[in-house]
């Protein structure tokens, strides 16, 4: 097992959040190639300093907050997606190298770059 998504199981009752707005479970795209998993999640409205991604033991967390101030005093005529906090977690395998993760917004996409380590690559094995 690469990559797992956690968020489908674990919502419960008691996962309630302090923020106070709406959280949101950002939709992601997931690629793999042979050396990496790409992982496209949509985060619109959000700068990227206010973007947290954190890996702890084999739980990769991305959360996402908006900056309220932004909207302090604007009233929507028309919006086509709420604004709120964005919160997604995934469980990655051993395979994973923790060290070369990379993670880039650019327009309100977040881009994170897990490499494979060496041993979970594909490679071609030389038949004798």
């Amino acid at each position: 097992m690469l990559f797992k998504d956690l968020m489908k199981k674990n919502r419960s009752e008691n996962n309630k959040s302090t923020y106070e707005s709406q959280i949101f479970e950002p939709g992601v795209d997931i690629f793999e190639n042979p050396s990496e998993i790409l992982l496209y999640a949509d985060i619109p409205g959000i700068d990227k300093k206010n973007v947290n991604v954190t890996l702890e033991n084999s739980l990769l967390k991305i959360e996402a907050s908006v900056d309220s101030n932004e909207y302090s005093g604007l009233k929507p005529l028309y919006t086509e997606y709420q604004v709120g906090h964005y919160h997604r977690e995934f469980k990655i395998g051993e395979s994973v190298d923790r060290d070369s993760i990379q993670a880039s917004v650019e327009n309100g996409v977040l881009a994170l770059r897990l490499k494979k380590s060496q041993e979970a690559q594909a490679r071609r094995i030389t038949v004798n």
